[in-house]
């Protein structure tokens, strides 16, 4: 009976095998017919190995599939050992994949955990803590914030939040034309001119009363070091200005860490897909 119609097109998954895997089984059965040199066959995916340890386990190829454990053996990945290792009993693979999941940084992904199944994403997770092997890398002051995004809790805040920094921008951009206005008005002022000091007239100008520490007060302080600098409407100016300057600071230093713990969000979450 020809080859095509031992293997049919179904596989290890209850899914229709592609064409291209069985093509691949072939190809190396050809290669382990006419070629003496057997464990040197056209190079492979991880992907396409796979299907072929699939259509060779189920037809019971031995000497291909044995040839597929050879290459996965090099490429595979940890979890994908499990499983495989698991599925068509290649013991040898599972200790060190077993370890490396549990002993990774990083937790396991959900498309990980599909993979895997129930009861050894739960022996995992048991292993990680138990042996400390999870070591922290966020603070846990972070955690009841980001629940509502890991388990999709909080659809409804999230539409919230981009009202409230399209509000915040709004605002930011109002102070700043106000901060504008008022260094424009402060400036239109002319800064007046500061009287010598009576005391030491004799030194350089900036030796003044105030650079000698003298308390500004009468008989502490020469007149000349006791006339006001400014004038009241100037003074006014320049608080107004200093006013609007600092609320502006403090709206965009807070935007700024919003912007910084969204960025640090955004990370933790990276970890749950």
């Amino acid at each position: 009976m020809p080859l095509t119609n031992i293997l049919g097109p179904s596989s290890i998954f209850g899914h229709e095998a592609p064409a291209t895997s069985i093509r691949l089984t072939l190809c190396i059965l050809n290669t382990s017919i006419s070629n003496s040199d057997f464990r040197r066959p056209t190079e492979k995916t991880t992907a396409q190995w796979t299907s072929i340890l699939h259509l060779a386990a189920k037809w019971g190829f031995e000497s291909i599939q044995l040839l597929a454990i050879d290459s996965l053996t090099a490429s595979a990945i940890p979890v994908d050992k499990i499983v495989l290792g698991r599925r068509y009993s290649i013991l040898d693979w599972l200790p060190g994949a077993y370890e490396a999941v549990c002993t990774r940084a990083n937790p396991l992904t959900v498309e990980e955990g599909m993979k895997l199944g129930v009861e050894d994403i739960i022996k995992i997770s048991a292993v990680r803590q138990v042996y400390g092997c999870a070591k922290a890398r966020y603070e846990a002051k972070h955690l009841s914030n980001d629940l509502g995004d890991i388990f999709g809790l909080e659809k409804a805040a999230e539409e919230v939040s981009v009202g409230s920094a399209d509000d915040e921008a709004n605002t930011i951009k109002i102070l700043q034309d106000q901060v504008t206005t008022a260094q424009a008005e402060f400036t239109a002022f002319p800064t007046p001119a500061q009287p010598p000091c009576e005391w030491f007239s004799q030194y350089p100008p900036d030796v003044t009363c105030a650079s000698r520490n003298c308390h500004p007060s009468p008989g502490n302080t020469c007149p000349s070091c006791l006339t006001p600098k400014e004038s009241d409407e100037r003074r006014l100016k320049r608080e107004d200005k200093e006013e609007k300057e600092r609320c502006l600071n403090d709206l965009k230093g807070k935007r700024d860490v919003k912007q910084q713990d969204l960025v640090e969000k955004q990370e933790r979450m990276s970890l749950f897909r």
